[in-house]
């Protein structure tokens, strides 16, 4: 895979503070430790290969009938694992490392690309996105001089307070902890029969699943954000033709609310909404002169809303590929993926398909969240029974 190049991702560390990453060739230290991975502890498994951090980008170890996986995210985002993941537990070797097809690697400059062309394709919303933009970046100017609020010193010096009440243990990778939680087999029948109940034009499968995800946490973590963030793939927002293994992810900021219905309807149109790319490319943006202005994050903060983001793989292409030792549907398929969570706050919740099983995995700072509290939350969102209201 690395002498494929660059392009590739796989030989490459990924450097926050350089735009040319260095090029690695992959030697026994790629090799995750040997007692690192516990095949009857999943969950132990997937926090220690979190802590560990290894010389490349990517390490592996083949333990018992598992394959553990442990990818810095730098380096792209979830096609790339599935297409590693998928050459690793593949029956047949193929010569360049990746299971065939290849993966189409042909543009360096994706959200370039992709900001264009949606832009292109609706340039009105994009003004709209533009103008509000300026009216935020004045308002807050305004309330920093204190010409719109009671409060002279801003509201930034809230943020500022309570980034300086977050303990430094928050941000230790030891604290991170995953629950992985599967479905019966026929929950995903289950989930069908409920949507039926709502309305098939009113909620797609997807939609369906995050607010039971969404409802689930509401009723086991009372001061949950009332937005839930959706990761969403732009490689549809690429010119036709065109693709990369880097990362090309962006969340979707969906309100919650308690009727299925409303939530699928703006769960549709946040996962949808052309301007996503254009969002991306300012984000990214002002990440970098955050950097450059040595301006520090207050995402770290252990108080206030618990943030939630789904990552919803169960329609991923490459999952074709990866091979099972048993089939779909015999039971007992295990796929688990800890995510980063975006700050001590927060919870990431990776969702994964196995044939009719599902998969749920949420990784959070345990010192910040109760893991009991995430487990009960994972298993009643993959319990159906009555219709929850965690939330009015």
């Amino acid at each position: 895979m690395a002498d494929l190049g660059p392009d590739y991702r796989v030989c490459v560390k990924p450097d926050t503070e350089r735009r040319r990453w260095q090029i690695l060739t992959p030697d026994a230290s790629w090799m995750l430790p040997e007692g690192l991975c516990v095949p009857n502890d999943v969950e132990v498994s997937l926090a220690r290969c979190f802590a560990h951090r290894p010389v490349g980008a990517v390490a592996v170890r083949v333990s018992d009938r598992f394959v553990f996986l442990r990818f810095d995210h730098g380096l792209g985002d979830a096609f790339v694992m599935m297409e590693i993941l998928a050459a690793f537990t593949g029956n047949q070797p193929h010569p360049d490392g990746f299971g065939e097809p290849r993966p189409t690697v042909d543009t360096r400059h994706p959200v370039p690309e992709a900001i264009v062309r949606s832009i292109v394709g609706n340039p009105g919303q994009h003004m709209r996105v533009v103008r509000n933009g300026l009216q935020a970046l004045r308002s807050r100017q305004a309330i920093r001089s204190g010409e719109q609020s009671n409060n002279p010193a801003g509201i930034d010096s809230a943020q500022e307070k309570v980034a300086s009440e977050a303990t430094p243990s928050s941000l230790d990778p030891g604290a991170v902890q995953s629950v992985v939680v599967r479905s019966a087999g026929d929950f995903l029948e289950d989930l069908k029969e409920l949507r039926g109940q709502i309305g098939r034009d009113r909620i797609t499968i997807a939609a369906l699943l995050a607010h039971r995800i969404t409802d689930a946490f509401a009723v086991e973590i009372p001061r949950l954000a009332d937005t839930v963030g959706v990761v969403v793939d732009l490689r549809r927002c690429l010119p036709p033709g065109r693709g990369t293994l880097s990362n090309v992810n962006a969340v979707a900021a969906v309100p919650f609310t308690a009727d299925p219905a409303t939530f699928g309807t703006a769960y549709t149109a946040a996962v949808n909404a052309p301007t996503l790319p254009a969002r991306l490319g300012m984000a990214l943006a002002r990440a970098r002169l955050h950097a450059r202005l040595g301006k520090v994050a207050t995402t770290a903060a252990t108080v206030g809303p618990v943030g939630l983001s789904i990552s919803d793989l169960t329609r991923h292409p490459t999952a074709a590929k990866l091979a099972w030792t048993s089939q779909p549907g015999d039971g007992g398929h295990t796929f688990g993926i800890a995510l980063p969570p975006g700050g001590p706050n927060s919870i990431a919740v990776a969702v994964t398909q196995v044939g009719a099983e599902m998969n749920l995995t949420a990784t959070f700072y345990s010192n910040c969240v109760e893991s009991d509290a995430v487990r009960r939350a994972l298993q009643s969102a993959l319990t159906i029974t009555t219709q929850r209201t965690g939330r009015t």
